[in-house]
């Protein structure tokens, strides 16, 4: 059985995501200080509680995620709408950088092995025929095209 977190409404344990930031932005015109202390003593007990650890931990995780970043981000200056607005931004650029990362290494492979062989090809469009035909990156040759005239 699932216990309602200490200082949330009765049936908070049962939220929804969604339901969640609702509270959080419902606390909007208080200044970003108080909301923070009073999420952080909410996380806190989250933490502490065995039976909640057991289970909600993806909840829990999810909460000492934003806690974590309320530390790491705040201003005392802030509005709550402030800390969401940073916080949506830091996960969407985090999590566009987890996405795009094999496509940078591929990059950073093309670079390289262009920089290693500079002086055996005619010109950038011959560079990116040649490393498209070997195979060293599972993209095409426009594309790998288009990465070495960003080297100029």
């Amino acid at each position: 059985m699932k216990r309602t977190p200490q200082g949330w409404p009765k049936g908070a344990e049962y939220w929804s995501l969604e339901q969640i930031e609702e509270f959080l932005t419902s606390e909007q015109e208080k200044p970003f200080q108080y909301g923070m202390e009073k999420f952080t003593r909410l996380v806190n007990d989250c933490a502490t509680d065995r039976k909640f650890v057991e289970d909600s931990p993806g909840l829990l995780e999810l909460l000492l995620l934003v806690r974590d970043g309320m530390v790491d981000g705040a201003t005392e200056h802030w509005t709550l709408d402030d800390y969401l607005e940073w916080l949506i931004s830091a996960r969407n650029k985090r999590v566009s950088k987890q996405r795009h990362a094999e496509t940078q290494d591929f990059k950073r492979d093309v670079y390289q092995y262009y920089r290693e062989h500079q002086g055996t090809f005619r010109s950038k469009r011959a560079a990116a025929a040649a490393i498209h035909e070997a195979k060293l990156v599972p993209v095409e040759e426009r594309t790998i095209y288009g990465w070495l005239r960003e080297l100029d």
